[in-house]
């Protein structure tokens, strides 16, 4: 059961461009979780934080990454039209974005810094 609706920068004409366009979105999903994890490091003034993963700090990155997928959702749909959630997309109350997208913010990028934090050098 599809979540999305392609409309706008999200249409494809070629499994190649299609391959294309999901492999440029994963890149940037990879890059916002880079950012939000120096992002914490900036507030805790520790770069390496990742590797003492306290609940502060999991709050932290639970909450910025909440706000982005919010305000990226949010832009995406309502604003730029880049693409629509199909009827079958649970939405969050009042402000209208996909549960989906927003769960899978405050999944990734916890389990990310989880897997990650044996090879941050101390």
């Amino acid at each position: 059961m599809p979540f999305f609706q392609f409309v706008g920068l999200g249409q494809v004409a070629d499994y190649r461009q299609f391959v294309q366009t999901h492999w440029l979105v994963s890149f940037k999903d990879a890059l916002m979780i880079v950012l939000l994890y120096l992002a914490v490091g900036l507030v805790v003034k520790n770069f390496y934080w990742g590797r003492k993963f306290n609940s502060r700090r999991l709050l932290m990155l639970l909450v910025l990454s909440g706000l982005w997928s919010i305000f990226v959702e949010y832009h995406a749909v309502e604003v730029a039209h880049r693409w629509a959630y199909a009827s079958s997309m649970p939405l969050l109350p009042i402000i209208g974005v996909g549960v989906l997208p927003f769960l899978q913010m405050l999944i990734l990028p916890p389990l990310a810094v989880f897997l990650a934090r044996s090879q941050l050098k101390v």
